[in-house]
């Protein structure tokens, strides 16, 4: 879904289904070191870059359980994006919540990018 963000497709993919992941209080710390919130990803981020990137690709791998309760779990992973000959590695730990509508789905509470 965030690669048909990136490259601008999906028209009946709106900025709302694409945050319906993530909670709230959801905070982003980039490998930067910035803190981006949930209000600056929805108001600023997301409309910014629909179709800015029509070669981005994107890959998880590595994909590591750290810790689980209930509810709760905390996963590392290795995101490989790549926009033309550009490819930028990234670790990244995540912690999500299930989602209290659907417990099949869990939304995002925190992401660290190393």
């Amino acid at each position: 879904m965030i690669e048909q963000w990136f490259h601008g497709e999906n028209p009946e993919l709106s900025a709302t289904i694409l945050l319906d992941r993530f909670d709230p209080c959801f905070r982003l710390i980039t490998f930067e070191t910035k803190t981006l919130t949930f209000n600056e990803l929805s108001s600023d981020w997301a409309p910014s870059i629909r179709g800015a990137y029509p070669n981005h690709q994107e890959k998880i791998e590595s994909f590591q359980k750290i810790y689980e309760t209930n509810d709760t779990i905390v996963v590392n992973y290795i995101e490989t994006q790549t926009r033309g000959e550009q490819i930028t590695k990234r670790l990244a730990t995540a912690l999500m919540k299930r989602n209290q509508n659907d417990s099949q789905k869990v939304d995002w509470i925190i992401q660290h990018e190393g």
